[in-house]
């Protein structure tokens, strides 16, 4: 696989569904506790609270992160500078929200998709657990 090609990438659609979010309130103490060791406050748990039903509607992502050949060619044709010297075929890292959000703006404008965009928090989590509501 050509890891510059933009056009290769291998789109997945996630169909509409729901998914569980956030912490049951009467769970926040001991999650707190089973997570201790991280040094996050309790406080911080309980904004997860209550735990909620929501609903997904269907979209559309990539299989895999974007990688540091794809950025190198936004990079060349955006004047921008790529992050890594890491391997063609490996994930981008060291990017910032707001170059993501311009990589999406040129690549939907490259494939003919304006409008592409990062997928939200709810989406990740939707796509990560599929239908069978696991953690």
């Amino acid at each position: 696989m050509d890891h510059t090609d933009v056009n290769l990438v291998d789109w997945v659609d996630v169909p509409a569904g729901s998914l569980w979010r956030g912490t049951p309130a009467d769970a926040v103490a001991e999650v707190a506790r089973r997570y201790a060791d991280t040094g996050v406050p309790e406080d911080w748990y309980r904004k997860e609270a209550p735990r909620t039903r929501v609903r997904v509607p269907a979209f559309r992502m990539a299989r895999t992160p974007v990688t540091v050949g794809q950025w190198r060619l936004f990079a060349r044709e955006t004047g921008g500078v790529t992050p890594s010297d890491a391997p063609a075929d490996h994930p981008v890292t060291g990017v910032g929200h707001d170059r993501a959000v311009a990589y999406c703006r040129w690549l939907g404008e490259r494939i003919g998709e304006p409008g592409l965009r990062l997928p939200t928090e709810t989406e990740w989590e939707r796509a990560a657990r599929g239908d069978d509501d696991r953690e």
